[in-house]
Parts: C-alpha cells; sequence; structure tokens
C-alpha cells in the first residue's frame, strides 16, 4: 500500500471515533508527520510511551541510552538522554519516568528535559517501567521498574524513596511490567514465561493474586512450586491492560499472543499465527490496546492488529521498516499509530481508506 500524500497546513485530522482497528483496514503511512527521527541512534529504538492528556508529546527511548521527545502536533523533535522503558507520569502530562540496563531510573521534568530525581536499582539493569495510573491514593505516584534479577523496584518520585517491596518474583528477568487501569494491581512477566498479578500494597505477603496460565484458566494465589501456573512457553516479553481494565494480554518468545479475562484470570483468546519476535531485546515488547476489542503487536519488521475476544488477525501493517518493529504507540482522537524499529525508524501511521462498498 503506497504511503499517503502529505497534507497541507490546513489539513484536517481523522475525526475522533472515525477509525477502529476491527474495521478491517489496515494503517496507511502518514507522510504528513515527519518525525525528523535521527539516523544515528546505535541498536535503534527501544521503547515509545505517548502523553495522554494532549496526545502530542512522545517519548522514544533508544538503545544507545538518550531519551527523545517528540512534539507530534508540529513532526519537530528535541534530543536528550534515552533508556529502554519510558512512561508518563498520570496526574502531570510534564513529567515522566525512565529505566535504563545500566540499572538506573530517573523521573524527569519534560519541559527542560531534566532529571528531578534518580534511584539506583541494585545494579539490576532496567527491562520496562510503568507509572501508576491512580490520582490518589498511596500509590498515585508510585513508579514500578521490572528488573534483570527478577525483581520489580517501586519508587515514589514525590519523596525519592525505593521501595524494594516485590523482590524475586521471577526466575531469571523480570521482562515487562503493567498497571491496572484502577492501580489497584501489577502485573509482572519474567523468562520464567510466568505473567501474574500483584497488589503491591500487600506486598509483605509475597504472593501473586493470580497466576495467568496458558492452558485454560488462571490459578488464584499461584505462582509458587514446580506446578506453578505459566502463561508462555518461553519468556514473558510484554504485558498490556485493556483500557478498562477487563482484559489483560501479554506476548511471549514461544510467539504466541494471549489475552486473560483480567477479573477471573480465564484464558479468552490466543493467537494461533505466531509472532516473530527477537530473542535478545533490551526491553520490553510493546503491545498496546486500540480500544477494548483490538490489541496491536510487533511482528517482525511491521505490526499486527488482532482481535481480543477471538485473537483472529485483522490485519498487518505494510512493511514500511528496515528493522524489527519494538514498541507502538496509539493516539486514540486521530487513530495514529506510531510504531519504533532496532534500527531507529520511527514511522507514523495514519487510518487508512475505508474499504469500496
Amino acid at each position: 500500500m503506497e504511503a499517503a500524500a502529505a497534507r497541507g497546513p490546513g489539513g484536517e485530522a481523522p475525526a475522533a471515533g472515525a477509525w477502529a482497528p476491527c474495521a478491517g483496514r489496515p494503517p496507511v503511512v502518514d507522510a504528513s508527520l515527519d518525525l525528523g527521527a535521527p539516523s544515528c541512534r546505535a541498536g535503534g529504538f527501544a521503547c515509545l510511551a505517548l502523553e495522554a492528556t494532549g496526545g502530542r508529546s512522545l517519548l522514544a527511548g533508544g538503545v544507545d541510552g538518550r531519551v527523545s521527545l517528540f512534539d507530534v502536533g508540529r513532526g519537530a523533535a528535541r534530543h536528550a538522554h534515552c533508556v529502554a522503558g519510558a512512561s508518563w507520569y498520570c496526574a502531570d502530562g510534564g513529567a515522566f519516568a525512565t529505566c535504563c540496563a545500566g540499572g538506573r531510573a530517573r523521573f524527569w521534568d519534560a519541559a527542560r528535559l531534566e532529571p528531578v530525581v534518580a534511584w539506583d536499582l541494585g545494579g539490576a539493569p532496567g527491562r520496562d517501567c510503568a507509572c501508576a495510573p491512580a490520582a490518589a491514593g498511596p500509590l498515585a505516584a508510585a513508579f514500578a521498574a521490572a528488573c534483570g534479577d527478577g525483581s520489580v523496584r517501586l519508587c515514589d518520585p514525590r519523596s525519592g524513596s525505593r521501595a524494594d517491596a516485590l523482590a524475586a518474583l521471577h526466575r531469571g528477568a523480570a521482562r515487562c511490567v503493567a498497571w491496572a487501569p484502577d492501580g489497584r494491581l501489577l502485573a509482572t512477566g519474567g523468562d520464567d514465561g510466568a505473567v501474574r498479578l500483584w497488589d503491591p500494597r500487600r506486598a509483605a505477603a509475597r504472593a501473586p493474586v493470580a497466576a495467568l496460565d496458558r492452558h485454560d484458566h488462571g490459578a488464584p494465589g499461584g505462582g509458587g512450586g514446580g506446578a506453578a501456573a505459566t502463561a508462555h512457553g518461553g519468556a514473558a516479553v510484554g504485558c498490556a491492560f485493556a483500557p478498562r481494565g477487563a482484559a489483560l494480554a501479554a506476548a511471549g518468545l514461544d510467539g504466541r499472543l494471549r489475552c486473560w479475562d483480567a477479573a477471573s484470570g480465564a484464558l479468552r483468546s490466543e493467537a494461533f499465527e505466531p509472532l516473530a519476535l527477537a530473542a535478545r531485546s533490551p526491553a520490553a515488547l510493546g503491545l498496546r490496546f486500540a480500544g477494548e476489542s483490538a490489541l496491536l503487536a510487533p511482528s517482525g519488521r511491521g505490526f499486527v492488529a488482532v482481535d481480543v475476544a477471538s485473537a483472529e488477525p485483522l490485519w498487518a501493517a505494510p512493511p514500511a521498516h528496515r528493522g524489527r518493529v519494538r514498541a507502538l504507540a496509539v493516539r486514540a482522537a486521530t487513530g495514529q499509530i506510531f510504531a519504533a524499529d532496532d534500527r531507529g525508524g520511527l514511522v507514523a501511521w495514519r487510518p487508512g481508506p475505508a474499504a469500496a462498498a
């Protein structure tokens, strides 16, 4: 499919709600938005995070250790330092958090692109990170970092404190982390193939609320012993909650994309068309829900959309990347999708044209 023609200054953006992934229309390259991504990124990009309040600021973490901040409203870019995981601070679009493979985490002032607070992750490389979405309560400012020693470190940007409340959650590295939309539960995935749900407020119990099972159902209170439930036959490298928190999706190095009911732990769907994933990525795989009914996942040099209920493929994006896609971000108001790859490519996509009647 050909790239879209560039729009002029008066060109209209897609109207909110004008595009739905389930419509079966693959996106096309948005030639009107030149992100100006540098070609000198050693190892390419590892993660993306789009600020939710206005949807204009896009964080891109590079394998070379730099953070890029793009204004997707204008296409202009500013560059500073970077990381393997990035997340916008829920209560303030002017701040974000990052973690890096060098074992450091930082909380940043987005306007100045300067770190305000820094933490040492105990020498363990950071693999993924997420800020709690809740606007109030004891975990309102919590920042969770998945680490290479199997732990998830909880940090508080307000006080600068770091609490090792969730230690040794996985055998091997903890590879991905995601907060439920209400901020009450934390999902983690690791090298052991497990995807587990935790209540950080009960960290002292050291037991998960649920361990998700790839065979059929969740295992409440699971996570111990050789019979522990496993979500994937290989490392669990990406996880994400649906916008309303009803579903939790995860991807593994077994090439499978699975989705569970977040409340019961029951397996809802499994994509049998395997994903093409890189085994040695420094960061989590950037899964993204597009509404409640569709899930976007990187696969090889592109990305795919699948139906959450059936796991049937909806479409695959046309090839436009030279490297393997690692991260995705969705701008819900316009239907734009941003995809970053491991060769420094950062491509904006817009909704494709409606099929002829």
